[in-house]
């Protein structure tokens, strides 16, 4: 058995003393620090490349604690490339990570490829920065273009990429040596398709290249270790009374293992399903939506919009992935619009672990 700790002025972090007691293949149980109701699988050593099983890091965790604040207490451990589960967009984050059947997110592509189609916009631009937890930070961006829309029969495509890492962080041996430098860095990066079979009928899909990998330098050896496989999303929806109205469902994450040299895990496969409508004044929606998620309880996000004043919307949701985790589950966020350029700001508490913030910035053509 090893213990990780992270190198912080010869100090290791109580919390982090209390959250981690690592055995290869050992699930251990957190009560202490998040309740009895879930067991820290995510941390377990299984995770790491057997060269890698002496070190870790409390930024790290950020990435492995998706499995934990995503999956609810019916939950039965981590999935590999968990980072997928997470929302890119501020749009969507606020409103409950509910974006399976809402064609104005500009990462529509990401989350039902079937709506680049659908795009009230022939052509969008969108950039999103996000803060994670304990330091992390994500970039994504997107591109979408959509033609055809006067002989009805429309066409979409998109091009999406994410970045995750953790930086470069000092790590210790379980004797409290230094061992050098290590970076974690997660990428998703794809082109998704989408047509209209008719009118209000859409259907897409997309593929995309998943990849981790730790950096190991400044020790006794420099070595990178990870690995990278090809994933498919499919979906489709339904648009009824002029797009009041829009019924989407889509697959993701299909594909094969992905983990560390021999140690590998499934990709995060989900189901979702959602429903969007308009009001007929200030600019009023609504977002409700279904997942279930392999080896996860299902769960249901839900999210609101309204503007009040012109151009500007405010937003607020509920997703009970995050409420399971013995999280409060609220959303909230804001967005701005100035003629082409919309601007989105989200904010998700995580109680003691911290909160999260993305901001997204997009240009519609």
């Amino acid at each position: 058995m090893s213990m990780f700790k992270r190198d912080s002025g010869h100090r290791t972090h109580e919390a982090y003393d209390r959250m981690i007691v690592h055995a290869p293949g050992m699930r251990r149980r957190a009560s202490d620090h998040f309740g009895a109701a879930h067991p820290v699988s995510f941390l377990s050593a299984h995770h790491f490349p057997a060269h890698l099983s002496h070190l870790c890091t409390y930024e790290l965790l950020s990435l492995l604690l998706v499995s934990y604040c995503y999956g609810g207490e019916q939950g039965h451990g981590a999935n590999g490339a968990d980072f997928l589960k997470i929302t890119p967009d501020s749009k969507v984050a606020a409103l409950g990570n509910s974006g399976v059947a809402n064609p104005k997110s500009d990462f529509s592509v990401f989350h039902n490829p079937s709506l680049l189609s659908q795009s009230p916009d022939g052509f969008r631009l969108a950039a999103s920065q996000m803060n994670w937890l304990l330091g992390v930070r994500a970039s994504h961006y997107a591109v979408s273009y959509s033609w055809g829309a006067l002989s009805g029969k429309t066409w979409g495509i998109g091009l999406f990429i994410s970045d995750w890492r953790t930086g470069a962080f000092g790590a210790t041996d379980p004797y409290g040596n230094f061992a050098g430098q290590v970076e974690y860095r997660a990428q998703n990066m794809g082109i998704g398709f989408s047509r209209a079979m008719m009118d209000s009928w859409h259907w897409g899909f997309s593929v995309k290249r998943i990849a981790q990998f730790f950096q190991e330098s400044g020790g006794s050896s420099a070595k990178k270790t990870g690995s990278s496989v090809l994933a498919w999303d499919a979906g489709t929806h339904y648009a009824f009374s002029s797009d009041r109205f829009i019924v989407g469902a889509v697959v993701q994450n299909i594909g094969p293992k992905v983990g560390f040299e021999e140690k590998t895990d499934h990709l995060p496969l989900m189901v979702r399903f959602g429903a969007r409508g308009k009001g007929a004044e200030n600019g009023f929606s609504w977002n409700l939506e279904a997942v279930h998620e392999q080896d996860n309880a299902l769960s249901v996000k839900s999210g609101i919009s309204f503007e009040p004043f012109s151009k500007i919307s405010f937003r607020a949701g509920y997703d009970t992935f995050i409420s399971q985790s013995n999280y409060v589950g609220f959303t909230t966020g804001l967005g701005f619009e100035f003629r082409e350029v919309h601007i989105d700001y989200s904010f998700v508490p995580f109680g003691e672990l911290g909160t999260t913030q993305r901001f997204s910035m997009s240009w519609h053509m």
